[in-house]
């Protein structure tokens, strides 16, 4: 038996495998919240609008959001021992080539992983801008950027690239040092990380199911991981082009009280890589 600290779940996730697997999941699931909390969720298993990991809240919201995290774990180790034998296990200081590693392939992999520096220089600077616009103060900060008009253009940048609260998605990735060897990266969703955004990464397990490879000699953006501008627009000749080179611009003007400049190679993922879809992560 092997007992997991899990750091994030994806609920619906589980649901979706797992209900390939075990048919009744779903309604189980479902069932169990309306026992307990007396509350029916909207959709039935459309879990992604609720949060897991919340503080704050309501009783019944807190409860509800309990019995979840609860469920997604006992679920969690259900489709895990249903997949017995078919999961790539990669321990930490395993080297793995891409070719051992093909799409669609289950994964559980550990390494150290950390969040793209573009969240983390977006997150800091709207925490302490908040701060000093609650005491009057935000002029000051905003002046680092020039003109009122670059500041503004700057605030709808990164309300862009951090997306809804409570629907945020945060690149994470694990670059490996030697050569041929396999970085990993993955698209966390704010809402299933059990602890907070802030302290999410460093050395961790994560399952989940390999939705892409990057083969030696091409690279992926962390940018395009997260796919901010709508298909038609982020296909278009040159356009996709030229908000990368706006963004570049702005990490190396990014001022260095949050963390700047930021070099452009930073958030580039040499390959061999591989994209996972996450299901879980945890430490064991």
């Amino acid at each position: 038996m092997i007992l997991r600290d899990y750091e994030y779940i994806d609920v619906a996730k589980i649901v979706d495998y797992l209900s390939s697997i075990d048919p009744g999941v779903a309604q189980e699931l479902t069932q169990k919240i309306k026992s307990d909390a007396g509350v029916e969720i909207s959709g039935g298993v459309n879990l992604y609008a609720v949060k897991i990991g919340a503080k704050g809240r309501s009783g019944d919201e807190t409860e509800i959001e309990q019995t979840i995290r609860i469920y997604a774990q006992h679920m969690f180790n259900r489709l895990y021992g249903s997949l017995n034998g078919s999961v790539n296990t990669i321990g930490l200081d395993k080297i793995v080539g891409l070719d051992e590693l093909p799409k669609s392939a289950v994964v559980e992999i550990t390494r150290k992983f950390r969040q793209s520096p573009i969240n983390q220089m977006l997150g800091s600077f709207v925490e302490v801008l908040n701060m000093l616009e609650s005491i009057g103060m935000g002029e000051q900060l905003g002046q680092q950027f020039g003109s009122e008009a670059q500041r503004q253009q700057v605030m709808a940048i990164i309300g862009m690239l951090r997306g809804e609260e409570n629907n945020r998605e945060v690149p994470m990735f694990a670059k490996a040092d030697e050569p041929d060897a396999t970085s990993v990266a993955f698209v966390a969703r704010e809402n299933y990380m059990l602890n907070g955004s802030a302290e999410f990464g460093g050395e961790m397990t994560l399952f989940g199911k390999v939705q892409e490879q990057v083969p030696q000699g091409s690279s992926v953006d962390l940018l395009d991981l997260l796919k901010v501008l709508p298909p038609g627009v982020r296909e278009a000749e040159g356009f996709g082009e030229q908000f990368k080179q706006l963004m570049q611009g702005l990490m190396a003007k990014w001022p260095k009280e949050f963390g700047g400049p930021i070099d452009k190679k930073e958030v580039v993922i040499e390959g061999p890589a591989i994209i996972v879809t996450p299901v879980a992560a945890y430490t064991i």
